[in-house]
């Protein structure tokens, strides 16, 4: 609800948090602030954030920030193809610095982003759809988590509605 991004450091002795950089409530630009950041990932490096902001516009959003010397940068935005991130919930990138997946309860999808390893950046690599080729189980998708070698992507569906699924 605070419309913003707070990056904390972690003091290794003690656990405790001190808060270190903020980004309030704009997005690229003055047009397009952020709606309802809900859930975040880092890069495997540390280098980058990305954000979901599931009410981001018409289309919701993963947003993108560097991070260089404890301080929150470059802020850019994906907001998926064809509504495939609209109301996204769920989002994994730890398993490797090359891809990441974001559920979308609303769209009923898997979106699997490229990354760029250098500047953060993202682009659209692949949309699973439920109810197309095939595929079941993502109708609601919610939560998404990754095996520990990447070989394997976990969907959870069905919180609010859809398909109470597990998928693989």
């Amino acid at each position: 609800g605070s419309k913003s991004i707070v990056l904390f450091q972690i003091n290794p002795d003690t656990g405790s948090l001190n808060q270190v950089d903020v980004l309030d409530g704009l997005g690229p630009n003055e047009n397009q602030p952020m709606q309802f950041t809900i859930e975040a990932g880092f890069s495997n490096d540390s280098k980058f954030i990305y954000a979901l902001d599931p009410s981001y516009g018409t289309s919701g959003a993963v947003n993108n920030l560097g991070i260089d010397e404890d301080t929150l940068q470059g802020f850019k935005t994906n907001t998926g193809e064809n509504a495939s991130i609209r109301f996204a919930r769920g989002i994994s990138c730890k398993t490797n610095l090359r891809w990441i997946y974001v559920t979308s309860d609303d769209a009923s999808t898997l979106t699997v982003l490229s990354r760029d390893k250098e500047t953060g950046r993202t682009k659209i690599a692949k949309v699973y759809r439920d109810g197309t080729e095939g595929i079941r189980g993502l109708g609601g998708a919610f939560a998404v988590a990754c095996s520990p070698d990447g070989r394997f992507i976990y969907t959870s569906s069905g919180r609010f509605h859809g398909d109470d699924t597990i998928g693989v």
